[in-house]
């Protein structure tokens, strides 16, 4: 048995749930270790204060080096026995053979200004040892491209869907109808919920309890902006979670909602996976990797925000580090509330149609690209040509 050790970009700060997937259902003959949790670095809760547009931007311009400079340390204790590194989405100094995994190009430079960086992480990219770069998108692969114009490090790049099992729950027949959103826990990102839909998901879910009252219902399982929480706290429709919960509560979030509205402006979010895989039709916005998942009127509905190349560098990675990214998400917040409501509508409508898409959503998740087979298949690949 073969270890693969999942190295963090900081130590003692908890590995995206994509990873401890991996480790969940990962390919044959590979055990994937994960670091112990210790105390949060420094530098990580610096890089997470974006609490307003020009923080963000200005953190964006002089971040980059001394988050690679910290990357190419040799504090991080790699444990014994680890035959592989997968150094999740930043570059690492080591003589071990090692992969990367990528969102999108500027991950690798802590979503800071790449060209900073760019010759630093290109070097490290092109080493021997670094045997893959998996792209989590064909999109995330092109701004890798756009990024590095490099033969050798083209030859690297690979995607590699992140995925989950599909899970075998039948929902139970009930009265009402649940809409889910998805958001997150962490405070530190309450600011940047302009670009996660919320806005958008609540103020549709209030048009569409004029007409059907009682018998739908929101879940927020998130933290919200105190403007939200003015909306939405005396509305009994409307159920806020902002604590952790376990694994099995978020299962059962799952499998007592009925739809997943999910119209940000950002990447697709691991959540929208899972969705699919216990069968929710799922309405997301049409931007940036989303698409490669959902096909309109089929697994799900897509909306695409008007002006959508105002999202766009010119390298096709997310724009959002200038004023027009946040101002444009404001400027589409009425037209994609607008088409929200109309999909949610088609869907309180008519159960069949609930039901087609979720399955749908489920046999995506189950077969073909992004099935969990698919991916080890392609994983143990790269391992084995890695470690052997």
């Amino acid at each position: 048995m073969k270890k693969v050790f999942v190295k963090p970009r900081f130590e003692g700060v908890p590995l995206h749930k994509l990873y401890h997937e991996l480790q969940k259902h990962p390919p044959a003959g590979y055990e994937i270790m994960m670091p112990e949790l210790k105390s949060i670095n420094k530098f990580s809760t610096l890089l997470s204060k974006t609490h307003s547009p020009f923080y963000k931007k200005m953190m964006y311009h002089v971040n980059a080096l001394p988050y690679i400079i910290y990357q190419l340390q040799d504090n991080f204790q790699i444990p014994k026995g680890a035959d592989l590194i997968y150094a999740a989405q930043h570059v690492i100094k080591t003589e071990k053979p090692w992969v990367v995994d990528v969102e999108f190009a500027s991950a690798l430079s802590g979503y800071c200004n790449l060209a900073m960086v760019k010759e630093i992480i290109g070097k490290k990219l092109r080493k021997k040892n670094c045997k893959k770069i998996l792209a989590w998108s064909d999109w995330s692969k092109r701004t890798i491209l756009h990024a590095f114009d490099d033969d050798l490090i083209k030859e690297k790049v690979q995607v590699v869907r992140y995925t989950t099992d599909v899970k075998n729950t039948e929902k139970k027949e009930d009265s009402v109808i649940r809409l889910l959103f998805m958001g997150t826990i962490n405070i530190s990102t309450v600011s940047n919920f302009e670009y996660k839909g919320i806005y958008e998901t609540v103020n549709a879910f209030l048009q569409l309890q004029k007409e059907y009252g009682n018998k739908i219902q929101l879940i927020i399982k998130s933290v919200v902006p105190e403007d939200i929480r003015r909306l939405v706290e005396n509305n009994d429709g409307i159920i806020l979670l902002e604590n952790m919960i376990s694994g099995e509560e978020i299962a059962r979030l799952y499998t007592t909602s009925d739809i997943f509205p999910h119209v940000g402006y950002e990447t697709m979010n691991f959540s929208v996976v899972e969705a699919m895989s216990y069968g929710l039709p799922v309405i997301a916005t049409d931007i940036f990797n989303t698409s490669e998942l959902i096909e309109d009127n089929k697994n799900g509905y897509l909306i695409q925000p008007p002006n959508i190349e105002t999202f766009y560098t010119k390298n096709e990675m997310p724009n959002e580090y200038s004023l027009s990214y946040l101002n444009e998400s404001r400027r589409a917040r009425g037209f994609v509330t607008e088409k929200l409501t109309e999909k949610i509508k088609l869907l309180i409508e008519d159960k069949n149609l609930r039901k087609k898409i979720g399955n749908e959503a489920k046999k995506t998740i189950a077969e073909g690209e992004f099935s969990l087979e698919n991916r080890n298949k392609l994983l143990k690949n790269i391992f084995d040509d890695a470690v052997h």
